[in-house]
């Protein structure tokens, strides 16, 4: 029985690469390939560290007037929080080596679900930011912006069937300043037919 047990145990780990090196996810390069730009995971994880920074009063009166409009949180409610960083290289940090510096300090039920592909924050307005939020943009843009910087989001979003028929979908955005060095952390959880 203990020799089966072993076997079974050996075939997960080799699956899973326990003996080896595995290729990086989708997007990142290999640890140790010297790609100019590349930020593997865990690369920068150390020195990228997230500072709480302040985000203004207006958007965060902006977003309590859209919380109050939903009515109940579980029709919406949505937050925000502010971030900022050192960087002391000269190319920027990436997406996900920043996503990955949020997961570490934030904490939501949409990153139970899945990872969304990266987007442009044009993107992210048109396809992502629900109807009842959208008077937050361009603020939400303006916020860190400089003006000329290419602003960059991912997120994660994880839908859980509540009610016969209705969903509770919980949304989670980091929208990022490459430039600027700041994280904008948005949050929309709403309710939504399953």
């Amino acid at each position: 029985m203990l020799r089966s047990f072993k076997s079974l145990w050996l075939v997960p780990a080799l699956l899973l690469g326990a003996c080896g090196p595995t290729d990086a996810p989708s997007g990142d390069a290999p640890t140790g390939t010297d790609t100019q730009g590349a930020h593997p995971i865990g690369s920068n994880l150390t020195s990228l560290t997230l500072n709480e920074y302040p985000v203004s009063s207006s958007l965060q009166a902006e977003l309590a007037a859209a919380n109050a409009a939903c009515g109940s949180e579980y029709d919406c409610y949505g937050e925000l929080r502010g971030y900022s960083f050192s960087w002391s290289q000269t190319t920027p940090a990436s997406l996900n080596a920043v996503a990955d510096a949020v997961m570490q300090v934030e904490r939501s039920y949409a990153m139970d679900g899945i990872r969304l592909s990266n987007m442009s924050y044009a993107q992210f307005v048109q396809s992502r930011l629900i109807s009842r939020f959208s008077s937050l943009n361009p603020d939400l843009l303006n916020e860190y912006s400089n003006g000329t910087e290419s602003v960059q989001v991912t997120g994660w979003t994880y839908r859980r069937e509540m009610w016969p028929d209705a969903c509770m979908v919980w949304e989670m955005y980091v929208i990022y300043f490459p430039q600027s060095r700041r994280v904008l952390v948005f949050e929309q959880d709403h309710g939504h037919e399953c």
